[in-house]
């Protein structure tokens, strides 16, 4: 595909399925919010893969901008999880 290995080619295609499912995940928020909360944690577990291909990445020794968007999107699923469900923080509609 394109001259791209095969390590390239996961990362593109994680990547838009990565933003098909947050498109789809925030703007379910607007419009059926108790089903967005339902699915949220599946949203933020796509983190864990996420971050298993920036590791693989890593160690094949591919460039710094081929590996940390997925060590960003861990970041912020671990984050947004323990946020939303764990301490359940309403940080929606604060005080």
């Amino acid at each position: 595909m394109l001259g791209l290995n095969s390590l390239d080619t996961l990362f593109v295609l994680f990547a838009f399925l990565i933003q098909t499912v947050l498109i789809i995940h925030f703007a379910l928020r607007c419009w059926a919010f108790e089903t967005a909360v339902k699915y949220g944690p599946f949203v933020y577990a796509l983190g864990i893969p996420a971050a298993a291909l920036s590791m693989a990445q890593f160690v094949a020794g591919e460039p710094w901008y081929m590996w940390l968007g997925g060590v960003l999107f861990a970041i912020f699923g671990a984050f947004g999880y323990i946020v939303e469900y764990v301490f359940d923080i309403e940080w929606r509609n604060p005080v």
